[in-house]
């Protein structure tokens, strides 16, 4: 009877530790669910917030701001190119973070080969920035950056 009193103990005072952290991750997904323009089945629920905490458990609460950022995509593409993906994420201006998880195929590339340049571009104007790589090189990119978002097209 003693054994059973502490073990109620012990799961009732962990379930209240848990809580707090959990109720921010369900937030979370439910704010990247209405940033991507989706409403999520219970399973689809519980199967992202455990894909966040993962993700939380190495990366930091930067995951989570993240995927506020760029919607249920970022943690699919997540799961896709790992690493990579949140590496390059990190540095992503907050407007750029919903293209890289929309087009990481197209733009993860780039983005690892010429840096936190094409992203700032990519926030500015969306899809210009490949248009520019492409047109005229990767060097053109840093120079684009730095004018303002009206300039830039």
């Amino acid at each position: 009877m003693k054994h059973l009193l502490i073990t109620a103990i012990f799961c009732a005072f962990l379930s209240l530790q848990a809580f707090p952290a959990g109720k921010v991750i369900l937030e979370t997904i439910e704010t990247a669910a209405k940033v991507s323009g989706k409403t999520l089945s219970h399973g689809a629920r519980s199967s992202a917030a455990r894909a966040l905490s993962k993700a939380m458990a190495k990366y930091g609460d930067e995951a989570m701001k993240i995927t506020r950022q760029g919607g249920l995509e970022v943690l699919k593409r997540s799961a896709e190119y790992g690493d990579d993906f949140w590496r390059i994420a990190r540095h992503a201006d907050p407007a750029a973070i919903r293209s890289l998880a929309l087009h990481a195929d197209k733009l993860l590339p780039v983005a690892k080969r010429i840096g936190p340049a094409f992203l700032k571009l990519e926030a500015k104007a969306p899809g210009l920035a490949l248009k520019a790589v492409n047109c005229f090189g990767d060097d053109s990119v840093k120079l684009l950056a730095k004018l303002p978002p009206d300039d830039v097209s």
